[in-house]
């Protein structure tokens, strides 16, 4: 039997995933894009993300010959930018924010001894 490490074996499993989704009859649809594709960016015009934002935007807009329009929906710390991606027609022609930060569910550091010490 074959051994290999876990990143490897993920990395397998992607690529025979993409390969799968590559060769299925869904994907032999000629006009896609025929319309504006809107790129969402969770935070207001200006910034790191909003320039990231419009650098994907152009490569898109080059990459399948078809305008990609940006819209900036800060707020929330990007959750209504991700509402809006989320609410979106699922045909798509819209990018969304994606991102794997989770501030929320995180536990905060443990003091030892500094628990009801006064400070």
């Amino acid at each position: 039997m074959l051994t290999c490490n876990r990143g490897i074996r993920h990395w397998l499993q992607l690529v025979a995933l993409g390969a799968a989704i590559a060769t299925s009859p869904t994907w032999a649809q000629t006009d896609y894009p025929n319309k504006t594709i809107r790129v969402i960016v969770p935070f207001s015009p200006g910034g790191a993300s909003d320039t990231l934002g419009r650098m994907v935007a152009q490569h898109l807009g080059n990459a399948w010959g078809q305008t990609a329009l940006v819209e900036n929906r800060p707020g929330a710390g990007g959750n209504i930018g991700a509402e809006a991606g989320a609410k979106a027609t699922p045909d798509g022609y819209t990018r969304g924010p994606a991102s794997r930060r989770r501030s929320a569910g995180r536990r905060p550091a443990r003091r030892p001894g500094r628990i009801g010490q006064g400070g």
